[in-house]
This record gives structure tokens, sequence and C-alpha cells, in this order.
């Protein structure tokens, strides 16, 4: 029989036995959870307090482990996901440790969902896959249906929308046999999720009217009706007809009105400020936004708040009040600052950058905006560095798991069937992941220097002409914008023409010693900027069979990357040299053809950030990003060592580098045959 709110406060307050009190604050606490959640929070460290004091150990920790997950489930409430992922993983090994398995299925749903609002989106999938394989242990189908849920919105936010959208399909299913008609709302908004992502707006918004039927119908929490009536207003949003969103948006304020979900109503106001903006109420959304800052304050919501300040900032912008709009955008910022948040601190240097621009602020401008570049170039290579470490965990899991369906195959010849069906699978979607990553890097990496072309241009246009040293300035800033542009395009194509095979050489008798001397000739104002030395310290006159054009660029990525990576006041060091087949590096007859005795070793010697053991695993791989970073704001894409192992690999030679650690410099080296006859490789 289940016991109401009003018996377990009295049992949690008059109880004789220790453990009799605690079993009662925490049920309490469970069932205050949606309604005060406060209230949860002070009961489940009331229940903790009295377990140090508890002498059963069975007791102590099943008991342990609710008040924590009681805790974790609250701090999730109130989006302190880092503080939630605490608490859930020391309830996770209690629940695991003593064979508790509904309580830790309950507490691996939260934690994944934990994962999934900070960004940890593989962490939350394979979360919710262990979640999925321990419900299906116990034939737990309500378990099965909502972890099938959760794996639908990992894949969701991981942009997998087809394994997403199957994931929502076997878990709708699921709950239709259960009869569970709240859940099946649930599900279905998610599915209407997916159709809004891929615009879709009518069967989305039919999904979502279908959703919302059937939660008024099951008298669902208040909450969740709000969140659908969001849904639909974000579609009238995105069509521009921002009236009927306000509608929807107010609506969901007025169902709401009763909850305390401050946060889900902080959404609502700022929903409702945006489509008064849209309409051109500008004075009302600059109130409602006030309003959701004040909400947003209130629980701690920091994200939210930065977000607030940058919205305020920008409405007092427009309002012609710069002061108010310099102070949001200001406080803003620090905060972005203080948690690491660089998205949000991208937007807020850029929208200072607007607003000192408007009033002819331009040294604050162009500071704000060069500091802007700078966080864009650092967020896109974490982007990148994040989602590479996804593609590799998703790899490993789908490889984990192909492997098991392979051993449980007794035929042969089906298995080499599979085998080669996987390969080619593997082999396109590693064509179509590296198109995804060429497009992802051009856009991003040309966005940046097109945006200073603008806006330098622009301050050029309004710089008065008796300020020739400023213009002179801001033009370097487009030449300089100008030409990261032409030498990004320059390597994406070089490293297409590897993939489609359409990289030719053209071999001829060469001078190694005359590249070399060019290269550092071209190379030298660079390396002065930076008030580097760059020399041949010794180069014998050497003539083989090569392809000059893609030597040459060899060199150049070589001698560009120890300026990049090298701080200002080093030196750079070239030599070439002939040396026999046997003292080369590689001295098996495959690395070089047979009629060669002799290579040429040019070597390029940097007094830079060195090497560590990962990155020498890394070397030569295309998007490779190692763990030295540029000295002087360089951009890199990750595929000019890519590049340069190409080219040697054309023309039979090899290339390698060597460091003795992080900090003490890398020495890169080519080797190249010098052959006997006029025939290429």
């Amino acid at each position: 029989m289940t016991e109401t709110i009003d018996e377990l406060e009295i049992k949690a307050e008059s109880a004789r036995e220790r453990e009799e009190q605690i079993a009662a604050l925490n049920k309490l606490a469970e069932a205050l959870m949606e309604r005060e959640p406060e209230r949860t929070r002070t009961l489940a460290e009331r229940a903790l307090n009295l377990l140090a004091q508890s002498e059963s150990e069975l007791f102590q920790k099943g008991q342990t482990a609710f008040a924590l997950a009681m805790l974790g489930m609250v701090e999730l409430k109130f989006a302190n996901a880092t503080k939630a992922i605490q608490h859930l993983t020391s309830a996770k090994a209690l629940a695991t440790e003593i064979g508790n398995k509904p309580l830790t299925m309950r507490i691996l749903g939260a934690l994944g969902n934990a994962n999934l609002n900070i960004g940890n989106y593989t962490d939350a999938l394979r979360i919710h896959h262990e979640r999925l394989a321990l419900a299906e242990s116990i034939n737990d189908e309500i378990g099965i249906a909502t972890s099938l849920h959760n794996m639908g919105n990992a894949y969701f936010k991981l942009s997998e929308l087809d394994k997403a959208l199957d994931a929502y399909q076997k878990s709708l299913t699921l709950k239709e046999k259960l009869g569970n008609v709240h859940e099946i709302a649930m599900t279905l908004t998610n599915i209407g999720n997916v159709y809004f992502m891929i615009e879709d707006f009518e069967k989305a918004r039919s999904i979502y009217e279908e959703s919302l039927a059937l939660k008024k119908k099951s008298n669902a929490p208040s909450a969740s009706i709000a969140h659908t009536l969001l849904n639909i207003g974000n579609i009238f949003y995105k069509q521009g007809n921002f009236g009927k969103a306000l509608y929807h948006f107010e609506e969901a304020k007025d169902v709401l009105q009763e909850s305390p979900d401050l946060l889900t109503r902080a959404q609502i106001l700022g929903n409702m400020a945006s489509a008064l903006a849209g309409l051109g109420r500008v004075k009302e959304s600059l109130q409602k936004q006030l309003e959701c800052l004040e909400l947003r304050e209130k629980i701690n919501h920091v994200q939210g708040v930065i977000l607030s300040h940058n919205v305020i900032g920008l409405c007092y912008s427009e309002l012609g009040e710069p002061e108010k709009a310099e102070s949001h955008l200001l406080k803003g910022l620090e905060l972005a600052e203080a948690q690491k948040a660089t998205q949000e601190k991208a937007d807020l240097l850029k929208a200072l950058a607007g607003l000192y621009k408007s009033q002819k602020l331009f040294e604050k401008a162009t500071d704000c905006y060069e500091r802007y570049q700078e966080v864009e170039r650092e967020r896109f290579s974490e982007a990148q560095a994040k989602k590479l470490r996804e593609m590799q965990a998703m790899y490993e899991t789908e490889q984990a798991r192909r492997e098991a369906e392979r051993e449980k195959e007794r035929s042969i010849e089906l298995e080499k069937a599979l085998s080669e069906a996987e390969s080619q699978r593997k082999r396109a979607v590693e064509a179509n992941q590296i198109k995804t990553q060429l497009l992802s890097i051009a856009a991003h990496d040309l966005k940046s220097p097109l945006q200073s072309i603008v806006v330098f241009s622009n301050i050029i246009k309004e710089t008065p002409q008796s300020d020739i040293l400023d213009i002179y300035r801001y033009a370097d800033h487009i030449d300089e914008a100008a030409k990261r542009m032409l030498a990004l395009i320059n390597e994406l194509l070089k490293s297409n023409e590897f993939d489609i095979g359409e990289m030719t050489l053209n071999f001829k008798p060469t001078r190694v010693d005359k590249i070399l001397e060019s290269v550092v000739y071209e190379n030298q104002f660079i390396a002065k900027k930076k008030s580097q030395m760059l020399f041949i310290e010794h180069a014998e006159e050497i003539t083989l069979m090569l392809d000059e054009s893609r030597i040459r660029e060899v060199i150049e990525n070589l001698i560009s990357n120890a300026v990049k990576y090298s701080p200002r006041e080093k030196t750079i060091r070239l030599s070439a040299k002939k040396l026999p087949i046997k003292s080369s590096r590689y001295r098996r007859a495959a690395n070089f053809a047979e009629d060669v005795s002799e290579v040429v070793r040019i070597a390029v010697k940097d007094e830079g950030q060195g090497l560590s053991e990962t990155d020498m695993t890394k070397l030569f791989g295309r998007f490779q990003r190692l763990s030295a970073r540029p000295t002087g704001e360089e951009t890199s894409t990750g595929l000019g060592l890519f590049i340069v192992k190409k080219i040697i690999d054309l023309h039979g030679g090899a290339v390698w580098a060597e460091s003795e650690g992080k900090g003490k410099g890398a020495t890169f080296f080519v080797e190249l045959p010098i052959r006997t006859h006029l025939n290429a490789p």
C-alpha cells in the first residue's frame, strides 16, 4: 500500500527507529521531487546525515545510494549537471555493489541525461546503452522503452537523426503496448523534434499537437505541457509568424503559472521576448528579458544568465542606450570567461565589437573583434577534437558490436560476405566523414577571414583620411585575412586531389639545394615578423629526379610549421646531404627502386614546442591536431603534414620526425632516392 505524503511527513518526524525515519525521509524526498524540489534536497541531506550513524551496512549502502540519487536528480532539475553527475556516479557505484538493479537503472537514466545536458553526448549514449542492457536482463519493458527514448535523445544531439528516429519509433511501439499515455506523448514530442530539425514543419506541428492532446488527456505535469506548447510556438517563430508564436508562448506561461519549475518559466520568458522582438516591440521584449534574467539569477542558472545579459545588451543597443548595453555585455563576458563558456564568450565579444563600432570607438571595436576571432579559432579546434573523439568512440562501439555478431556466425561464406559489406560501408562512411570535415573546416576557417575583410573594410571607410597609419594597419589585416583564405583553399584542393586520384607528378632533373635556397629566402619575412632566425646550415649540390613544384610544397610546409609553432627569437636550421642507402632510415628494397644506391636527406630543425609520444602516433594523419599550438595566432587545417606524406610517398621517399619531448624542439626529415636514370618511380 502506497503511503501518502502526509503519512510520510508524520513518519519522517516521529519515527522511533532511525532506519524507519531514514526510509521515510527518502520516500518523502522522492514524493516531493516535482512539487518541492528544494525540500527534496533538504530531506535527502537529512537522510545522509542520519545514515552516518546506521549500524546495518546493507541498509546504509542502499539508502545512501537512494539519497544521493535524489540529490543528483534535484541538481539535474536545477540545471546543475556537473553536481548531478557527481552525486549520481557515487549512487550508481553503491547501487551496483548491493545488486539493486531497479535503482541502478533509475540512476543510469538520470546520469545519462546529465551527461547529455553538458554536451557529453557519446558518454550519454553509452550510459543509456548500459541501462537498456540492464532493463533487458530483467525483462523490464518500461525500462527498455525509456532507455530507447533516451538513446534517441543522444543520437539526436549527435545529429544522427535516422538512428534517433529509429530509437524513438521502437520506444513508441513499446509504450503503446504498455498503454502509458503520458509516456507516449513524450516520445511523440521527440519524434516531432526530428521533423523540426529537417524543417518538415507541417509534419512536426501535427505530431506536436497530437502529443499535446495526449498530455492534456493524461493530466501530464504542467512543465511537460508547457514544453510542447513552446515547440509549437517555435515552429511559428521559424516560419516568421511571430504573432502565433507569441500566442503559444503566452499559453505555455499560463499553463506553468503555479509550477515551481523556474527554469522552464525562464525559458518561456526568453521565447516571448524573441517573438516580441520579431514583432518590433523592442521595449516589451526588453522587459521580458529582464524578467527572464531575474529568474535565472534566482536559480543560479549561470549559462542562462550569460545568454540573458547578451540579449539584453543587444536590446539596449537597439534602443540607443549604449551605456546600459555595454554594462550588460561586459557582465555577461565576465561570467562567460569565469565559466570558460567559449561559445557565449565569442557571441559577447562580437556584440561588443558591434556596439563600439556603432559608437565609432574603432580601437575598442578592433580589440574586441580580434579577441572574438581568437576565441572562435580556439572553439573550432576544441569542437573538432571533440567531434573526432566522438567519432572514435562511436567507431569503437560499432566495431565491438559487429565483432560480437561475427562470432555468432557459423557460416564462413556468410562471414566473408558480411566482412566485405562492412568494409564497403566503412569506406563510404569514411569518405562521407572526410567530406563533412572538409566542408566544416572550409565553412569555419573561411568565415573568419571573410568577416575580418568586411569589418576592416568598413572601418577603413569610416576612418578619416588623415589617419593614414590606421588605414595601413587595417589594410594589413585585410591582406592577412585574404592570404589565410588562399592558403586554406589550396590545402583543401590538394587534399581532394589525393582522394580522387588526380595528383600527377612532373619528374625532371632538379637541384635540391637550389629549392632550399629559394624557399628559405621566400620565408624570411614571416620568420622576421617573429624575430626568428631561418637559415641553411649545410646543403650539398645534389641533382635528382623529382617534381620541383611538389617538393617545394613539402619544404614550404615544413618551414611554415617550424615558424608557426616556434616561439619568438628562436632558430630554424635546414640541411641537405647525400647518404648511402645502408645509412638511410629505411633500408628495405620496397622503399626505393632497385637502382638506388644513395638518398638525399633533408632536415628542418626547430627550437619549438617539441612532440609528445601521443603526437608521434598522430603525425601525417588527415585532420590531426597535435599538442603544440601556434605562437602567433596562426591557423591550421590539420592537412599540411598529411599532404607532405602523400607527396613524398609518390616520390618513393620517406618522411618522419624526431623529438626529445615537449619543449625540446623537433626535427623533420625527408629522404628522397637519388636515381641513376631518368625514369620516374
